[in-house]
């Protein structure tokens, strides 16, 4: 077994390297869900086993999954079939330091390298990965988190068409505790360039500073007061600028007895320098729970509502409600059923001057799922997705059905 799950890592690792080439060095948006105070990257990988490298543990994991995709174009109209092999590499590090091991570097890197038996010129290779440098300090914490997303994804945006570009967010975190007060201070620089030059004008930079006071209000839960103010430059196109200011109040950690999570609501006010466009003024919220009802059922919703920068013609933004439900119900030892269930509304708040209207979006997604663990370090599942953008414009509408084969090594 030893020889078999070292011969696996090899393999993982030699594909990763082949994969990343020149670019090793690439971070990942994972979640906002965590924050470095507690943060674990790869708790996604928890049943996989830990390969210890001195005081370094090592995860790595290698899904080969097969689609069927029956509107690979996501077109409302002249829908192309598909089969679509998708290899994805995955390797989590986990490196303790410091007196105790107090502090913590975490990487974590995955990637989707996609190869189409129909239709090559829509092969892709999308690459994630993050790093955490985390500092325990006698009266709080320092971290440093950044990552680097490459992607041509469609689904669930705006682009009727692969779009190739790049995301790299880095973020500073430093937090301290008095009694039952705590304080953290953020700052975040976020920067999206495209790869199409036609795209070039919608390259921008946007930095935010976040200010979030917490009391202890029970032994496990506390509430929140956070500011934010964001500051929105485009490299290109210096009439699309813009800021925001935005106040949230909330609850974080132990909200009911099976229920942890974190729920926050306030108002934002955005501005942008754009003569006669719109600003966005209007409440605003996040909501992240997870309940564990058994030890066999867990149930995760997260929904928010907030402004997102928008390419749409004469759009700068659009207003994006977001809910998602996952039911994770374990049917024996080795069977679970995953259900996940999505609504999208997408608002915008222009009048389009093609369509003479403003453009408003609900996009449905349904995944029913069956996962068999065989033993811990292989995995199946067998998985069908639904899509279904419900648009007022005619060439955004499409309706998707896609099934998932795939199989997990993991060491």
């Amino acid at each position: 077994m030893k020889f078999l799950k070292s011969t696996l890592l090899f393999l993982a690792i030699s594909f990763f390297a082949i994969s990343a080439r020149a670019q090793f060095y690439k971070p990942e948006f994972i979640s906002q869900e965590f924050k470095p105070a507690g943060i674990v990257l790869g708790d996604d990988l928890k049943k996989e086993n830990n390969l210890r490298l001195g005081p370094a543990n090592l995860k790595a994991a290698l899904t080969v999954e097969e689609q069927y995709d029956d509107n690979i174009f996501l077109t409302v109209d002249d829908k192309k079939t598909d089969y679509i092999n998708v290899v994805k590499p995955k390797i989590f590090l986990d490196l303790p330091f410091g007196l105790d091991g107090r502090h913590s570097f975490q990487a974590l890197y995955y990637a989707e390298l996609a190869s189409f038996a129909n239709h090559s010129e829509q092969n892709y290779q999308n690459q994630y990965a993050t790093e955490l440098l985390n500092f325990k300090l006698p009266f709080g914490y320092l971290a440093g988190r950044d990552y680097f997303a490459k992607t041509s994804d469609r689904a669930g945006t705006e682009f009727t068409s692969r779009i190739k570009r790049i995301d790299n967010q880095a973020d500073t975190f430093f937090g301290f505790e008095i009694n039952k007060l705590a304080e953290e201070l953020n700052y975040t620089n976020f920067l999206r360039t495209f790869l199409d030059d036609s795209y070039n004008p919608y390259d921008y930079r946007e930095n935010i500073y976040t200010s979030t006071t917490y009391y202890q209000l029970f032994p496990k839960t506390k509430v929140l007061l956070e500011y934010n103010y964001g500051d929105i430059q485009y490299l290109k196109d210096s009439s699309r600028n813009g800021d925001y200011n935005q106040i949230r109040v909330g609850v974080k950690g132990d909200i009911t007895g099976k229920v942890i999570g974190i729920a926050k609501f306030g108002y934002q006010s955005r501005g942008y320098n754009t003569e006669g466009q719109k600003g966005f003024d209007h409440f605003v919220s996040e909501i992240g729970l997870v309940s564990n009802f058994s030890e066999r059922t867990k149930l995760k919703l997260t929904y928010s509502d907030s402004a997102i920068e928008s390419i749409f013609e004469n759009n700068n933004y659009y207003e994006n409600r977001s809910f998602q439900l996952r039911l994770d119900q374990g049917l024996s030892d080795r069977f679970t059923l995953v259900t996940i269930l999505g609504v999208d509304r997408n608002l915008y708040p222009e009048v389009s001057p093609t369509a003479f209207k403003k453009r408003r979006d609900t996009i449905l997604t349904g995944n029913i799922g069956v996962e068999y663990q065989a033993k811990d370090w292989v995995k199946a599942g067998l998985h069908y997705q639904y899509a279904d953008d419900i648009s007022n414009i005619h060439t955004s509408k499409y309706k998707d059905n896609l099934v998932m084969l795939d199989l997990t090594f993991m060491i």
